[in-house]
């Protein structure tokens, strides 16, 4: 009976170090799930969609973050975007931004997209006009 005993000791004391190696990793891997998801709210804050209208009205009760891939493939683009209005010197137009931005997108971000690119160009529309108004009166 005492190598019963022994054996159960082992056994127990193994079924322990294994409990506590799964604990340890699960910490490293919510630590690492947690960062990731930091740098991607920070991600979403630098692309064209701000962080309040970077969540898709599904409908009037329920909001969505861009997914993951959807915030890296619109990164992606907006670099490339920037780099393209870079290497042709000048500012890209509105179409030929949003075929660039909206590559691999799925269409909801792409009318997301397209909604809030002009909602920007409209109001800086808006200023210019009431600027160039306020400066010939």
């Amino acid at each position: 009976m005492p190598k019963v005993s022994k054996f159960r000791d082992e056994r127990d004391e193994k079924s322990v170090k294994a409990r506590l190696r799964r604990s340890k990793a699960n910490f490293r891997e919510r630590n690492r799930m947690s960062s990731l998801n930091r740098a991607l709210d920070n991600l979403r804050e630098k692309v064209p969609l701000n962080p309040t209208l970077a969540t898709m009205d599904l409908d009037q009760n329920h909001n969505q973050k861009l997914s993951k891939i959807e915030t890296l493939r619109l990164a992606y683009n907006y670099i490339s975007a920037l780099g393209q209005s870079l290497s042709w010197g000048r500012r890209l137009h509105f179409e030929e931004m949003i075929y660039i931005l909206s590559r691999g997108l799925s269409q909801t971000t792409v009318n997301l997209l397209r909604s809030r690119l002009r909602f920007d160009l409209d109001q800086h529309l808006a200023q210019s006009v009431s600027s160039t108004m306020l400066h010939h009166m």
